[in-house]
């Protein structure tokens, strides 16, 4: 149907005016000085675009925009492309796409409705027995790929699902999702906690089922970190994730962590023997101990897997293009309890090009 520009220079009169009163509510408790003369600034914008706002959303006349809003089953939805710092502190970014309800009161359960809800993934599907959508998972689940086939990006694997979790917003909260990883919230005496109601799916970039991003992404990689302390920074984040939001209303949202598509796929290849490969990692341990930044412990440095991956290897001509290719990774691993694959730290890795035997550094390619 109709779209509409929802970027703040095209939003009408009345919406630019009630954003303002909120950011007028904030400043007015804000005890931080400097935090002051960024609300300051942000509310000389709005008054700038209010002398020449308009009264109705302004339609689409050219895709030039980052935010866009539409109307489907009655639900008016926003869809946003951003780049998000991915972790804080950190020069890791994060291209996204968003696709989220302007307004969360109609699709949220009904208890939570005019509360300010937020909803987001269970970390686990544990303890999470009592789902009270309407839909199956497997009913929920085809929605989701239906959906997954029109996006037409390069999230063709099915990994995992997870409880579509419902609690009290954030105060001045402006996003419905939320990773709900690191969150803490005080509830009132009686307030609702969580209300599991709806499904998360969640599809990778990968070939032929397997996943990608599964064998374990930056935030994963505990030596990661060492690119922070060392003063450089990550180029551009290893995630490459869709997931999917179901409810009984149907597909609610989507949040698409670096929309890939996929070019090309190579003819089949041979891999090297795993003998040698074993020869290739002992002699570069031995003779480039200090390339690969081991952490230490009591126990001195340990491994205790090896697998063969495909792993993200950079394109030096063009950093908009890469590779994932065969990669043998020997490592330490550290596995939670939890129903979430992706719940993993991995550390000390040492990379070997399955097909070539070159060493892959980790370093050089996040």
């Amino acid at each position: 149907q109709e779209v509409y520009y929802v970027d703040p220079k095209y939003l009408p009169k009345k919406e630019l005016e009630e954003q303002r009163a909120e950011l007028q509510e904030r400043m007015d408790v804000m005890e931080d000085a400097e935090g002051m003369e960024e609300l300051e600034k942000e509310l000389m914008d709005y008054d700038r675009l209010l002398e020449t706002a308009k009264d109705t959303y302004m339609p689409v006349a050219a895709y030039d925009a980052n935010n866009y809003m539409m109307e489907r089953s009655g639900v008016f939805y926003t869809l946003s492309f951003a780049e998000l710092n991915s972790m804080e502190g950190m020069r890791v970014f994060d291209k996204v796409v968003l696709l989220s309800p302007k307004d969360k009161d109609q699709i949220c359960p009904e208890e939570l409705k005019g509360k300010g809800c937020r909803c987001y993934p269970a970390m686990s599907t544990h303890g999470y027995v009592k789902n009270q959508c309407r839909l199956s998972e497997e009913s929920a689940l085809e929605m989701a790929k239906s959906f997954i086939e029109g996006v037409e990006l390069g999230y063709s694997v099915y990994t995992y699902s997870a409880p579509l979790l419902w609690s009290i917003g954030m105060e001045n909260s402006d996003s419905l999702f939320t990773s709900g990883y690191g969150m803490e919230f005080e509830y009132e005496a009686g307030e609702v906690n969580e209300v599991a109601d709806g499904y998360v799916f969640y599809f990778d970039a990968g070939v032929d089922q397997i996943s990608f991003p599964i064998f374990g992404t930056q935030y994963t990689y505990l030596n990661f970190y060492e690119k922070k302390r060392r003063g450089e920074y990550g180029q551009y984040s290893l995630g490459a994730t869709i997931k999917v939001y179901v409810t009984d209303k149907g597909v609610i949202g989507m949040w698409a962590d670096n929309p890939v598509v996929i070019t090309g796929i190579s003819a089949e290849i041979e891999l090297l023997p795993l003998e040698e490969v074993e020869g290739i990692m002992k002699n570069q341990i031995t003779e480039h101990f200090g390339d690969f930044r081991f952490s230490y412990d009591d126990r001195g440095i340990r491994f205790n897997k090896m697998d063969l991956i495909y792993f993200r290897v950079r394109d030096r001509k063009d950093p908009r293009h890469y590779s994932y290719v065969p990669t043998w990774r020997l490592s330490w691993i550290s596995l939670y309890e939890s129903s979430d694959p992706y719940n993993v730290d991995i550390c000390n890795q040492v990379l070997i090009n399955a097909i070539d035997g070159s060493v892959i550094d980790f370093y050089d390619e996040v």
